[in-house]
């Protein structure tokens, strides 16, 4: 349904925000890159906290919560969108997506 390809010559800087209750509670995390995904809001970077939060427990570490973030962006779930713009886009018009996906790539993600 959705090619990586669009992200992948990208750099993303991930912000992780570690609660005084960690590792009980999960960190909060937020893009600082901007990225075009429907469960990323597209104005603060902030991801859906279901995807840390839900299943959370003390002895998951900053390692799944990496691997959480690289699943979402190889799978992009428009059933549970942030913006609901980009899930519709992502279901109705795929290659419309991918193509603002890589554009925003190109402007935003930092070059290695």
């Amino acid at each position: 349904m959705f090619s990586v390809d669009a992200m992948q010559n990208g750099t993303f800087v991930v912000h992780f925000e570690f609660p005084p209750q960690y590792p009980f509670k999960a960190p909060n995390i937020s893009f600082v890159t901007r990225i075009y995904h429907p469960n990323v809001r597209k104005e603060t970077g902030e991801i859906c906290n279901d995807l840390i939060n839900e299943g959370w427990s003390p002895t998951l570490n900053v390692k799944h919560c990496i691997n959480v973030l690289y699943n979402m962006m190889q799978h992009p779930d428009a059933d549970h969108p942030l913006e609901v713009d980009i899930a519709t886009q992502l279901v109705e018009k795929p290659k419309d997506f991918e193509k603002t996906a890589i554009k925003w790539t190109k402007e935003y993600a930092c070059r290695s």
